[in-house]
């Protein structure tokens, strides 16, 4: 028998994300559509819509944003990824920090 894999919390991947883009976590709360922290909470709607036991709707409640501009900055950032080295390298950072498989 393997060893189950530990769940991993929204608040860990708040934290692994604000770790790795530079901003804090009230950034990504506050009213305001800064870039920086647009991208950051795209990156924590993406890493959410690959992990089991979060929804995109946690996410949402905790950012106080609807669910469908987490979705469409999830997809916006995947969309991103190929061309963006530098973009690539954060979410590796925030997963990494999280152990989850690359």
């Amino acid at each position: 028998m393997g060893v189950k894999a530990r769940q991993v919390t929204l608040d860990e991947i708040i934290g692994s994300v604000c770790a790795a883009c530079g901003v804090q976590r009230e950034d990504l709360i506050a009213a305001g559509r800064g870039r920086q922290a647009a991208e950051a909470r795209s990156m924590v709607a993406l890493v959410v819509q690959e992990e089991r036991g979060i929804t995109i709707t946690e996410a949402a409640r905790v950012f106080r944003r609807d669910t469908s501009s987490l979705t469409a900055g999830a997809a916006r950032l995947r969309a991103k990824l190929d061309g963006d080295e530098v973009l690539r390298h954060r979410l590796a950072e925030v997963k990494a920090g999280l152990r989850i498989p690359q």
